[in-house]
C-alpha cells in the first residue's frame, strides 16, 4: 500500500525529514549572504576602480594642460599670434625700448593667464584626490608648483629689468636679482636646462603614481 501522507510516517522517519529540510532551508540562506557579500564586495571593488580610475584620468589631463602651459610660457620665441593688436612687427623694434618693453611684457601676461586657468583647473581636480587619496600627491604637485613660483620670480624680474618706466635703481635691483639666480626663463638645450629636468622628473613621479589606477582592471 502506498503511503498518502507525511502523517503516516513513523515519528523518527518524520523528524529526520523535518530537520533535513531545516538544513536545506539554511543553507540556502547562508548560500545566499555569502552570493550576497561576494556581489557587494565585487560592487565595491569595481565602484572603487570606477571612482580611481577617472579621478587619475582627469588629474593627468590637467596636469598635461598644466605642463603645457609653463612649456609655452618659457619659450624663447614669440610668435605673430602672440603679438598685442594695432602693433606690428616693425611697431615693436621701430618705436623704441618702451613699445618693445610693451609688447613683451603683454606676451607675457597672455602666457600667465593661460597658466594661471590650467593651475585653478588642476587644483579643483586636486582637491578631490586630497580627500581620495590623502597628501602623497600633493607634495609632489608643491614641487612643481615652487618651480612654477621660480619661474614666475624670474619673469617679473626680467620684466622690471626692461621696464623704462621704472627708477634706474629699481631696474639695476631686478638686474641684480637676474644675475644671482639660475636661469630658469627660456627653455634651453636639454643638457643645459635644469628646469625642464627638474620639472619632468616630477612629472614623472606623479604620472608613476596615477597610471597603475588608470590602468588597473576591474
Amino acid at each position: 500500500m502506498m503511503v498518502s501522507s507525511l502523517g503516516n510516517f513513523p515519528d523518527g522517519i518524520t523528524a529526520a525529514i523535518g530537520a533535513l529540510g531545516q538544513i536545506l532551508m539554511a543553507g540556502a540562506a547562508v548560500a545566499g549572504a555569502v552570493a550576497a557579500y561576494m556581489g557587494l564586495n565585487t560592487w565595491k571593488h569595481q565602484s572603487r576602480y570606477d571612482r580611481d580610475s577617472g579621478l587619475a584620468r582627469r588629474l593627468l589631463l590637467s596636469l598635461y594642460r598644466y605642463r603645457e602651459a609653463i612649456i609655452a610660457l618659457r619659450s624663447p620665441f614669440i610668435f605673430s599670434s602672440e603679438a598685442p593688436e594695432r602693433m606690428t612687427e616693425e611697431d615693436k623694434w621701430s618705436h623704441g625700448d618702451k613699445n618693445r618693453f610693451l609688447s613683451n611684457a603683454r606676451v607675457y601676461e597672455r602666457r600667465w593667464k593661460s597658466v594661471a586657468s590650467t593651475r585653478s583647473e588642476l587644483h579643483a581636480v586636486l582637491l578631490e584626490a586630497d580627500a581620495t587619496w590623502g597628501s602623497e600627491l600633493r607634495n609632489r604637485f608643491n614641487r612643481l608648483f615652487d618651480l612654477q613660483a621660480e619661474l614666475n620670480i624670474e619673469v617679473s624680474n626680467s620684466l622690471d629689468a626692461s621696464d623704462p618706466a621704472l627708477p634706474e635703481f629699481q631696474r639695476r635691483s631686478a638686474q641684480e636679482a637676474l644675475r644671482k639666480s639660475r636661469t630658469v626663463m627660456y627653455e634651453l638645450s636639454s643638457e643645459r636646462d635644469e628646469f625642464s629636468r627638474e620639472f619632468g622628473s616630477v612629472v614623472k613621479e606623479i604620472e608613476d603614481f596615477l597610471r597603475p589606477k588608470v590602468d588597473a582592471k576591474s
